[in-house]
C-alpha cells in the first residue's frame, strides 16, 4: 500500500510539472509567436485597394497647369480606343474654350506606344482623341497628334493609365499660313434652317477664328453663301439658301464682326458638290461656304 501511495504521489508531481511547462513555456511564450505569425498572415491576406491613377494635367509650354483632372486617360492593349473616365468628361469643353479664347495656341496630344506595337498604334491613339475634339468644331489644324515610343506594362486587364499627355503650345510660324487659309475658305455643315436658328459648336468655334483673323487683316471682306439640295423649286431653293446665309451673317455680326465687312448670298441648288440622288449627297449639298477676300 505504501508503494502505491508513493507512486501516486510521484504521478501527481510529474503531472503538475508537465502542466507548468505547458503553460509557461509553450502556451505562454510560443503562443505569442503563433499569434504574431497569425496576425502577419492576416495582414498579408488583406486585399489592398487598387492603386489610384495619377491626376491628369494639361499645361502650357511654360509649365503652367491650366486644367487638372482626378484621373487620366486609359490606353488599351487590344485596340487604339481610349477609355475616358467619368471624372474627365469635361476635358472637351475645357480645351474647346481655351483654344477659342487663345487663337495663337494649338494642342499637342502625345500618345505612348510600345516598340512591339509600332508607331502607328501611338498615332491612332492620339488621333482618337483628336477626332473627339474636331467633332466639336475645333480646327483640326490646331490639334497635333504625336506618337511617343515608351516602355511600360499593361495591367492584368490589358490597360495602362499614363499613356496620354496634352500640352498647349504656340502655333509655329510655318503653320499659321495653312490655318489662315482654312479660315478664309470654310465650309460648314449644320442645321441652318430659318426657324429657331441656333449656332452649333462648329460655327461658334469658327466665329472666334474669323474674328481673330479679321483683326489681323482689317481690309478683308467676308462673303457667306448658302447652298441647298435640289428638292423643291429652284427659285425657292435660292431664297432658302439666302435665308440660311443671312442667319449666319447675323450670328457672326453678333459676335463682333463688323457688318460692313460681311454680306450674304445664295447659289441655291446650282452648285452641288455631291449627287442629289442620295440622302447623303443631298446632305453634303446643304451647306454654307464662307470666303474671305
Amino acid at each position: 500500500m505504501k508503494n502505491f501511495f508513493s507512486a501516486l504521489l510521484w504521478f501527481l508531481v510529474l503531472f503538475l510539472v508537465a502542466h507548468f511547462v505547458q503553460y509557461y513555456f509553450v502556451d505562454r511564450y510560443c503562443g505569442i509567436c503563433h499569434n504574431a505569425a497569425d496576425k502577419q498572415i492576416e495582414q498579408v491576406d488583406l486585399k489592398t485597394p487598387p492603386q489610384k491613377l495619377a491626376a491628369f494635367m494639361i499645361s502650357d509650354i511654360e509649365g503652367n497647369v491650366l486644367f487638372e483632372f482626378p484621373t487620366g486617360f486609359v490606353v488599351k492593349a487590344t485596340d487604339s480606343e481610349i477609355k475616358i473616365p467619368e471624372s474627365m468628361n469635361s476635358f472637351k469643353d475645357s480645351i474647346y474654350k481655351y483654344l477659342n479664347e487663345n487663337q495663337d495656341k494649338e494642342l499637342l496630344i502625345s500618345a505612348k506606344y510600345l516598340k512591339s506595337e509600332g508607331e502607328p498604334k501611338g498615332l491612332d491613339r492620339a488621333n482618337f482623341l483628336k477626332r473627339i475634339l474636331t467633332n466639336m468644331g475645333l480646327n483640326e489644324q490646331r490639334i497635333i497628334p504625336k506618337a511617343v515610343l515608351s516602355d511600360y506594362n499593361y495591367d492584368e486587364y490589358g490597360e495602362y493609365g499614363d499613356g496620354i499627355a496634352m500640352l498647349f503650345q504656340n502655333i509655329p510660324e510655318e503653320a499659321i499660313d495653312a490655318i489662315e487659309k482654312s479660315i478664309a475658305h470654310k465650309t460648314l455643315y449644320a442645321k441652318f434652317g430659318t426657324k429657331e436658328f441656333k449656332a452649333d459648336a462648329t460655327l461658334q468655334a469658327y466665329a472666334y477664328e474669323l474674328k481673330s483673323y479679321l483683326s489681323k487683316h482689317p481690309d478683308k471682306n467676308v462673303l457667306v453663301i448658302g447652298h441647298t439640295d435640289n428638292i423643291g423649286n429652284s427659285e425657292a431653293n435660292k431664297k432658302l439658301g439666302l435665308e440660311r446665309a443671312q442667319n449666319v451673317v447675323v450670328y457672326l455680326t453678333n459676335q463682333g464682326i463688323a457688318i460692313e465687312h460681311i454680306k450674304a448670298d445664295s447659289k441655291g441648288e446650282s452648285e452641288p458638290i455631291a449627287s442629289n440622288d442620295t440622302k447623303e449627297g443631298r446632305a453634303k449639298n446643304r451647306r454654307i461656304t464662307i470666303n474671305v477676300n
